[in-house]
């Protein structure tokens, strides 16, 4: 079926998806899109105001230390409540040759700029 008519008929409609949401570059990334009660992919429907709280707070402080605490405990309540399974962590790996210039590996894996790549004088040429 066409993209369109899954997520007008199928989305978030039955009791059980398999999604694939790739690697995001911070917590919050994830939490925000999938778990937070206003996320708009939140197909668990996990709605958990405390959760949201901690995320939230999560955001908004600066101090590192602080922040992972926060995160730890909002997923100690994701961990005892989502009806979640994750079933992989892909590992990044990314190589280049000293004549590439500009590329580097995305925090999300599978984005890859491109447009930002050029070789230089050094480059091996055709023919």
């Amino acid at each position: 079926m066409s993209h369109a008519t899954y997520l007008d008929q199928v989305w978030k409609k039955g009791p059980i998806y398999v999604g694939f949401y790739n690697m995001q570059a911070t917590a919050d990334a994830i939490f925000s899109l999938l778990y937070t009660s206003n996320a708009a992919w939140n197909e668990t429907r996990w709605n958990n105001a405390a959760f949201d709280k901690l995320a939230f707070e999560a955001r908004a402080t600066v101090d590192e230390t602080k922040r992972r605490a926060l995160y730890a405990e909002a997923q100690k309540l994701m961990h005892a409540d989502v009806l979640s399974i994750i079933p992989v962590f892909l590992d990044l790996f990314g190589a280049r040759r000293e004549w590439v210039k500009g590329y580097e590996l995305h925090p999300r894996g599978a984005v890859f700029r491109l447009d930002f790549v050029s070789l230089d004088a050094g480059a091996p040429k055709r023919g």
